[in-house]
């Protein structure tokens, strides 16, 4: 369930001067333009902004529309989890030319590829990009399909979930929108069946109907009473 969304719906500005965000970079690099954020500037692979705005967590689902404003130079496109301090962290998302699914781990700032794909094709339109963080388990979804899926014991710790974004050029910038961050859901354990015991059976007696047959049925010994009561 997400315990953290924005659609990033307010006045133009960087990214970290409003709430709940902070930036790895220098200052400006991530900005709201038109109810969007736009990374503007060329950047490497700590070009990385992230919500500050909740607590950290360890598990968490992190999910955000992104694309390309060239397919010239494509940026690389990810979402980030586990971000526990510059240069440490978890992405999951596209890099190259032809947009190849990748989930990577930075360590001290050293990036290491643990998974990826052949590529989806650039597109100049959005797609939705999901990381899931699960233990030592590390999903990507793309467009809601499951892309990759690996496991690393890197990052254990509570961290933070974001955007990271790389450029190779001014004319070929990344846009972000509709961001958020999720809790798994956690089913509740199932109640053990319980066995009710079923008491001693009423005792069955045997008398003969009356007045006008011949032939025997059984009455429980509650009935019996109900016709003498009557009778």
């Amino acid at each position: 369930m997400p315990i953290f969304s924005d659609n990033f719906n307010r006045a133009n500005e960087a990214l970290e001067d409003g709430a709940n965000w902070a930036a790895d970079t220098a200052p400006g690099l991530y900005n709201i333009v038109t109810n969007q954020v736009v990374i503007t500037t060329g950047g490497d692979f700590n070009t990385v902004a992230w919500v500050d705005g909740i607590a950290s967590r360890a598990d968490m689902i992190v999910e955000c529309d992104m694309r390309p404003t060239s397919t010239l130079q494509n940026p690389g496109l990810f979402v980030i989890a586990r971000r526990t301090g510059l240069g440490n962290l978890y992405s999951a998302g596209v890099g190259g030319p032809d947009h190849e699914p990748q989930i990577r781990k930075q360590v001290a700032s050293v990036t290491t590829i643990l998974a990826s794909a052949a590529g989806i094709g650039a597109s100049t339109g959005f797609r939705t990009y999901r990381i899931e963080v699960e233990g030592t388990a590390i999903r990507l979804f793309i467009g809601g399909a499951l892309q990759l899926s690996t496991t690393d014991s890197s990052h254990t710790a509570a961290g933070f979930g974001g955007i990271l974004s790389s450029s190779a050029d001014a004319t070929s910038n990344a846009i972000f929108d509709l961001f958020s961050i999720s809790e798994f859901i956690v089913a509740a354990p199932a109640l053990p069946a319980i066995a009710v015991p079923l008491g001693p059976a009423a005792p069955v007696f045997e008398v003969p109907d009356e007045p006008y047959g011949r032939y025997k049925s059984t009455l429980t010994l509650h009935e019996q009473f109900s016709r003498a009561r009557l009778g």
